[in-house]
């Protein structure tokens, strides 16, 4: 019996998350983007966990990540809310990572923030899922991201659950703060196909 219950709520789960979509971020957006930010550092203070003594990205950061187009929302098309958006930077890792900086073409996902109304459907785990399928269409060959580990490893754990691979961990200086952080990567395509027409190539010659 509780299997079957485990089964009926995934499967709730999956329907439920069909009915959301990637898209830039509308402009008219950003406030109500910035107030999620401010609401997360806000409940993560409430839990002794001091990640954002200053929210970030601050709304001027997150104003030029929007003129850029960097900023990515999934919206519930039941109403055009915002459930979850993160920044998505090509060859973006920041100062602190750069001797980790791929040579092959990368993205780098900064500041994934889901809605209060929307914690707790696995819509993160989505979010990832979109911008990766996005991005691995556009060509890039891998996705990076680094996260907090001064209060436990969990968020480590949350991205490893998806194919991130920990690279490094290390003291990083971000504008508002500094923190320990681990680097996350995830190749999203191979260079196999190539490989194997290079072989080809040279086996015709």
């Amino acid at each position: 019996m509780e299997v079957q219950i485990k089964l009926m709520k995934n499967a709730f789960r999956e329907m439920t998350r069909a009915q959301y979509y990637l898209a830039n971020m509308k402009d008219h957006d950003l406030d109500k983007a910035y107030g999620i930010i401010c609401w997360q550092a806000d409940y993560l203070r409430s839990k002794g966990i001091n990640q954002y003594p200053v929210p970030y990205p601050t709304t001027v950061e997150l104003h030029r990540r929007q003129e850029k187009d960097y900023n990515f929302c999934l919206y519930d098309s039941s109403n055009d809310q915002i459930a979850v958006f993160a920044s998505v930077i090509p060859s973006g890792i920041p100062d602190g990572w750069k001797d980790f900086e791929p040579t092959e073409s990368y993205v780098w996902i900064s500041s994934l923030f889901t809605s209060k109304e929307y914690k707790g459907n696995g819509l993160g785990y989505k979010m990832m899922s979109e911008i990766e399928s996005k991005s691995k269409r556009e060509g890039f060959r891998f996705a990076l991201l680094d996260t907090h580990v001064e209060y436990g490893n969990f968020l480590v754990e949350y991205y490893s659950a998806i194919g991130y691979e920990e690279v490094v961990r290390r003291s990083i200086v971000y504008p508002t703060n500094t923190f320990q952080g681990a680097l996350m990567k995830k190749r999203l395509c191979t260079m196999m196909i190539d490989h194997g027409l290079s072989e080809i190539i040279t086996n015709v010659e």
